[in-house]
């Protein structure tokens, strides 16, 4: 399912919804801290934050890492295959555990991924399996090569930052018990008096260890924050618009198409020759109706430059990526040397892109 559509909340409810999505506090007793803030008792706070939670207003309380940090790169990849085919591939390919967005859009490219590539995996391998898994004719990676605007939704994928860099964690790789914290705090806050307790029994240490560790890798940028994730809002309806702009051109056409409100990112991308296109944007409005006339409005302001949108129209994942599962490395044993032992281990080829 794309989105919910939202149950009816009192003064309260949006109030402790707005906080949730901000941040929850880093604290032995976190809702006791949200309850202050509203006025409510803990348990109240409590039971609000379970019922937004049952009426699908929250999916999950959960940490927002920063995976390039991680050592990870989100990559967008577009799959070509005949329409009858991709609901076998969609299937086939949710058993990537690096995969975490998956749609069907309307075009000739009418497969479209989001992974989170591991630092220990070879993106060649990595396209070559998934490209057969698809059956797909072509495959083409589109990484950002420049980030113009980048979206609200801090897990969506970012591979690059607009402006700056954050302070590297250090050459030191990560150790086991990095990985265990950030194995643990990436799922469901436990809905309780002592949750962060919880999260540290089950890493096999102390709250205050964990604190300390949490306030570390987010003072490095490795983490973010941890919140509420909410669906979609019903009704949204998103496209990509994408253009064929010379270069000499690219980054003051970009600048302009970033400038509207409702294009929730802008990049530069690859180019290939069955996808010229190096600008590529994503939109975002209420019909389907108002993606097209924000794609014309758009397209006058970037002037007469080979165009394509692209309408989705399934989405079959859209979730928060999760970083060092111990489910990857069995893919990698089970999945994916099986289809190498199959075709070989150079398997078929990707298009290489031309910028």
């Amino acid at each position: 399912m794309d989105s919910v559509t939202a149950p009816p909340l009192d003064d309260l409810d949006q109030a402790l919804l707005n906080q949730l999505q901000r941040r929850v506090p880093l604290d032995h007793r976190p809702f006791s801290v949200l309850g202050e803030r509203l006025g409510i008792s803990e348990q109240e706070c409590l039971d609000r934050v379970g019922r937004l939670k049952a009426a699908g207003m929250i999916s999950r309380l959960s940490t927002v890492f920063d995976g390039r940090a991680l050592g990870y790169r989100s990559l967008l990849v577009a799959m070509r295959l005949p329409a009858a085919r991709i609901e076998q591939a969609v299937s086939r390919l949710r058993t990537y555990p690096g995969l975490f967005r998956c749609e069907r859009r309307d075009d000739a490219f009418g497969l479209w991924l989001t992974i989170a590539v591991a630092p220990t995996e070879s993106l060649d391998r990595l396209t070559r399996i998934l490209h057969t898994m698809a059956t797909a004719e072509e495959t083409i990676l589109l990484p950002s090569l420049k980030a113009y605007k980048v979206p609200q939704d801090p897990w969506t994928d970012r591979p690059n930052y607009p402006t700056g860099e954050r302070i590297p964690l250090g050459a030191a790789p990560l150790n086991d018990q990095d990985v265990r914290w950030i194995r643990t705090l990436q799922e469901d806050l436990p809905l309780m008096e002592l949750p962060y307790a919880v999260w540290a029994e089950q890493a096999e240490s102390t709250e205050e260890t964990l604190f300390a560790w949490m306030r570390k890798f987010e003072n490095h940028g490795a983490m973010e924050t941890i919140c509420a994730m909410s669906p979609r809002p019903a009704g949204a309806m998103q496209a990509l618009a994408a253009w064929d702009i010379p270069g000499e051109l690219l980054d003051s056409l970009a600048e302009q198409v970033a400038l509207f409100r409702d294009v929730e990112r802008c990049d530069r991308r690859p180019t290939y020759p069955s996808w010229p296109f190096a600008l590529v944007a994503n939109l975002q409005a209420t019909t389907d109706h108002g993606c097209r006339e924000l794609a014309k409005r758009i397209a006058e302001r970037v002037g007469p430059f080979p165009g394509r949108l692209l309408m989705r129209s399934q989405t079959y994942l859209l979730e928060a990526p999760k970083y060092f599962l111990p489910t990857l490395d069995q893919w990698w044993i089970r999945v994916a040397q099986s289809i190498e032992d199959r075709v070989g281990p150079t398997g078929p080829t990707t298009q290489r892109s031309t910028a």
